[in-house]
Formats: structure tokens, C-alpha cells, sequence
């Protein structure tokens, strides 16, 4: 489990959502928690989805169909739809910056136990049993590190 506080938790979750404020006539949009972690990853997937498909045009035409093949395959079709359905922040939108520090926080916390769990594994991954041997049962926000027998 990660070492946070009950009212950090809390923090973390309930500001989780974009609002609007009105102050003086001027609109913000403030969005916070989890919404930050949030747009880190759909950042991040998006990058390289965009740096795959730019890959593709410059392969030799060998191996074109190869990856053809996996562009299109489920897995991404499936992952481009999540993204699509991400409503990430708006550029330049309002953060308190210590939630920004408690968000930033718990993602190098949850990455840095991932992280870890991996390398225990030798980062192999075959079957949905091993992601859960990695991450743990449940959420993956309640990874836990591997305990040894």
C-alpha cells in the first residue's frame, strides 16, 4: 500500500473532477487529484501511439504488414478508444500546486512499486496472473510489493 495519510487519500479522490470558478467575471477551471495523474498518462500514450504510427511510414516494407498488424490489432483499437474518451485538463487550467505535489506524489510512489514488482518478475509478463502478481489484486492503485514465501 502506499504511505499516505487517510486525509490525503481523501484529497487525492474527491478533487478528482473538473469545476468551474467565476471570480470578478473571470472564469477558471480547476481540476485536481486523480485528474492530474490522469492527464500525465493520456500525455504520456498518446505520445507514443502518435511516435508508432509516425515510426510505421519510415520501415522498411518488409516488415510494414508486421506492424500494420499490431497498429491494428485490439489491444490498440481498444486503448485508442479509452483515450478518446479522456477528458483531460485544459491547457494552462488552475492546479493547487500542493495537491499537484500529492498527485505527482502518489504516481512516482504507485511507478516506483510497479517498478520494483517488475523487476522481481524479470519484467515477463505471460497471463493476467502475472499483471496481478505485479500490481496485486484489486486496483491498481493498491499495489503492494511482492512478499516472498
Amino acid at each position: 500500500m502506499l504511505p499516505c495519510s487517510l486525509l490525503h487519500w481523501i484529497a487525492y479522490w474527491a478533487a478528482g473532477t473538473s469545476c468551474g470558478l467565476s471570480l470578478k467575471g473571470q472564469t477558471y477551471v480547476v481540476s485536481l487529484g486523480w485528474h492530474i495523474n490522469v492527464t500525465h498518462y493520456y500525455h504520456k500514450i498518446y505520445t507514443i501511439l502518435v511516435q508508432m504510427h509516425a515510426t510505421f511510414k519510415t520501415m522498411l516494407w518488409a516488415n510494414q504488414p508486421y506492424a500494420d498488424d499490431y497498429l491494428n490489432s485490439w489491444a490498440i483499437l481498444n486503448l485508442e478508444g479509452i483515450m478518446r474518451s479522456i477528458k483531460t485538463l485544459p491547457e494552462g487550467s488552475g492546479k493547487e500546486p500542493k495537491l499537484t505535489e500529492l498527485a505527482e506524489s502518489m504516481r512516482n510512489s504507485q511507478e516506483a512499486l510497479i517498478l520494483s514488482n517488475l523487476k522481481e518478475v524479470s519484467f515477463i509478463l505471460e497471463s493476467p496472473a502475472d499483471v496481478a502478481i505485479v500490481t496485486g489484486e484489486g486496483r491498481v492503485e493498491k499495489v503492494s510489493r511482492i512478499e516472498h514465501a
